[in-house]
């Protein structure tokens, strides 16, 4: 099997998504286990794959930003008018208007400050919205075998990104909102500060999509081992499905049990095209893994 030798930088052959698997035996670990199977059962048997919500990441810096709240005098009270309706239901109209109206006078001390953070925040839960799905394109990389796939006993999703197949999902129609039909991987960007993101332009052109591109395709450049793609639905977490051709392999992990190994295989018995297996092996001179094709 390829160890990374035929990616592209700008067009990755393959793309990988490393797994933990596990099960328990008691209490909430199991029902938690139990709800994690059945989410990697529905990968091989629905072609269904789960964002995850940008605000449960366990990195801070992921997806940070800093806000450009600069604008004409209207579109900052549009955009205001906009937050305090969104995050202050409780406020009726001549209430909210009164307190425009003030800001745009300077009537009220600390207003300015008090919107400067509300644009802020409201960025803040704008983004923690979104849904994303991280991919890599390197299938051995041993920290993200021990971070990912629960020190290397889990497995890793190869998918296939030919030109003539390019992997890509499907948002689930009733949840779809004004995302696109299909979402594909876009490359992340590391560097050492902040991307910087005007979220009330963005939002008088009706342009979330931008906004929501910006912030979630950058990362602390301590992160570039990774080498990572992002699949971004700004309409949020939740299930997305993929051609089932686009899942061409699974990757067994160096410490992955025999059970875990042949419940994938019982999940795959029924798929059409069949996928391929692989094991990876610790190398015996080297810090690296072997990943060899198995029956």
């Amino acid at each position: 099997m390829r160890n990374n030798e035929d990616q592209t930088p700008t067009h990755p052959t393959h793309f990988y998504k490393y797994k933990a698997i596990s099960d328990s035996d008691g209490g909430n670990d199991r029902d938690q286990s139990k709800k994690m199977l059945e989410h990697l059962s529905q990968i091989f048997t629905r072609n269904e794959l789960y964002f995850s919500s940008v605000g449960r990441f366990n990195d801070p810096f992921d997806c940070k930003f800093k806000v450009d709240s600069s604008c004409s005098p209207v579109d900052r009270r549009r955009y205001h008018q906009y937050l305090l309706e969104k995050y202050e239901p409780s406020s009726d109209s001549s209430k909210i208007q009164e307190i425009l109206d003030a800001a745009d006078k300077n009537l009220a001390p600390g207003l300015t400050k008090f919107f400067d953070k509300m644009v802020q925040d409201g960025a803040i839960r704008e983004a923690e919205e979104w849904g994303l799905y991280c991919l890599s394109t390197v299938p051995d990389n041993i920290l993200m075998w021990a971070h990912y796939a629960n020190d290397h006993q889990g497995f890793c999703l190869e998918f296939l990104n030919a030109t003539n197949q390019q992997f890509r999902v499907e948002p689930n129609p009733e949840e779809r909102g004004n995302s696109p039909k299909v979402l594909v991987p876009l490359e992340v960007q590391y560097s050492e500060k902040y991307p910087v993101v005007n979220f009330i332009r963005n939002f008088i052109h009706s342009d979330r999509v931008t906004a929501g591109i910006t912030t979630c395709l950058r990362k602390a450049k301590q992160w570039e081992y990774e080498q990572e793609w992002r699949i971004v639905d700004i309409n949020g977490p939740g299930p997305h499905h993929f051609p089932p051709e686009c899942l061409s392999g699974v990757i067994f992990g160096c410490r992955m049990s025999d059970k875990h190994k042949e419940m994938i295989r019982g999940w795959c018995q029924d798929r059409h095209p069949t996928i391929k297996y692989y094991q990876a092996r610790q190398s015996e001179e080297e810090y690296r893994l072997h990943i060899e094709e198995i029956p």
